[in-house]
């Protein structure tokens, strides 16, 4: 008996150091394929929640996302915060903005991950958007505004061919 497990720790003791690597090496993997997307600009943030300047977490359904291209940027996200005047004829509970008037900065950090910068040249509503991503993908979004409270999202980074 004794003879036995010993056979069956050589024989798969191997096979679990290999199957430790694998996923080491496929983390590696999406590490240096957020790295390229993010120095090449080119990625998109899905947003899973929102978090309110009120304390509130809102699921946020799919398909709300900011895309930047190397030469454009696109932000469709929901709003849930109250403006500070009234925009007339303007649809208050989202936000819709596409440019290729903007600046970018990315700056690493100590632990590997990201802190971005976009400001846009074009929008008088939109101050700031300060992206906060970690090494795994994971993002908070921060929108600033002219005239209405921030808000945040939640959610990940991946290439835009991915959604």
């Amino acid at each position: 008996m004794r003879g036995f497990k010993i056979s069956m720790l050589v024989f798969f003791f191997p096979l679990l150091s290999s199957v430790k690597g694998l996923a080491q090496n496929t983390d590696q993997e999406k590490y240096d394929a957020l790295k390229t997307v993010i120095n090449n600009k080119e990625f998109r943030f899905m947003a899973q929640s929102a978090n309110t300047m009120k304390g509130s977490t809102l699921p946020v359904d799919p398909g709300y996302e900011l895309k930047l291209m190397t030469d454009s940027l696109k932000v469709d996200f929901p709003y849930f915060e109250n403006g500070y005047s009234a925009n007339f004829g303007t649809n208050d509970d989202v936000i819709k903005y596409s440019s290729r008037n903007f600046t970018y900065s990315a700056e690493m950090t100590k632990k590997g991950g990201w802190n971005i910068n976009i400001i846009p040249k074009d929008n008088t509503d939109i101050k700031r958007m300060s992206m906060n991503i970690t090494n795994t993908g994971y993002c908070t979004l921060r929108i600033n505004f002219s005239h209405r409270d921030p808000i945040s999202f939640y959610g990940t980074i991946g290439d835009n061919l991915s959604h």
